[in-house]
């Protein structure tokens, strides 16, 4: 049975701010195998590493960079760009990278390619529409479903498993959520089909998810928890 891999879900969000430099740096320090992200386009845009649609009661996409982080500031903390976390992260883990909206997979994988090889990152959406536009445009790219709990998402959960001869071309990995993973979604997919389970953080679950040979990441916002309870799985 292969190692799983653990991947830090916006950083070591547990500990630091997700989605901020500090959060993806303390992943590196805690031993984490990859990091989640998310990102959005402001009004000016600039793809800005942010998983709230909004702030303030203000939405992302009506804001400029500068406005969000003039906003983000006065809270304490930095949005980065999308950029300078590629940057960071390059040569040191590799990341899952998360497209929270449409329209702009085009410039994400552009701005990815320039800095990553593919092997060094999946993209990954719940938007079906999003990973067939970067497969037909950027096929060397990696990508991946997510799969969601709540009524609508399991719907549409429901609703790609349907068609999934259909549409496995437009992905390269599954990640379900931990509900999903729980009622045996695992095992609906092909077996050679990597499994990505999220978000999880309590011990009892991450032991059960550690010991099933059908997944291949384990996502948590307590990184350093998983890779502790994996290491004591594998003695």
């Amino acid at each position: 049975m292969e190692k799983i891999l653990i991947v830090a879900h916006r950083g070591a969000s547990v500990k630091e701010r997700g989605n901020t430099i500090k959060a993806f740096a303390l992943a590196l320090e805690l031993g984490a195998d990859m990091i989640e992200l998310d990102v959005r386009q402001t009004r000016d845009g600039k793809l800005a590493v942010i998983h709230d649609s909004g702030i303030d009661g203000q939405n992302i996409s009506q804001l400029t960079l500068a406005e969000l982080n003039n906003i983000a500031k006065a809270k304490g903390f930095e949005v980065p760009e999308l950029v300078q976390v590629l940057r960071f992260i390059k040569d040191q883990i590799p990341a899952q990278i998360e497209l929270k909206e449409t329209g702009y997979e085009t410039k994400v994988a552009n701005q990815i390619l320039q800095i990553l090889q593919p092997e060094e990152f999946y993209v990954i959406s719940f938007n079906l529409s999003s990973l067939k536009n970067i497969k037909q445009n950027f096929p060397q790219i990696r990508t991946g479903l997510i799969l969601g709990s709540g009524k609508r998402r399991i719907w549409t959960s429901r609703w790609h498993l349907l068609r999934l001869k259909r549409i496995l071309p437009y992905f390269n990995m599954v990640a379900m959520s931990e509900g999903l993973w729980r009622h045996g979604w695992a095992q609906k997919f092909p077996a050679d089909l990597p499994v990505c389970v999220w978000t999880v953080d309590d011990e009892p679950t991450i032991k059960k998810i550690l010991s099933d040979p059908r997944v291949a990441y384990l996502t948590s916002n307590n990184p350093d928890l998983a890779i502790k309870l994996r290491g004591i799985h594998a003695a």
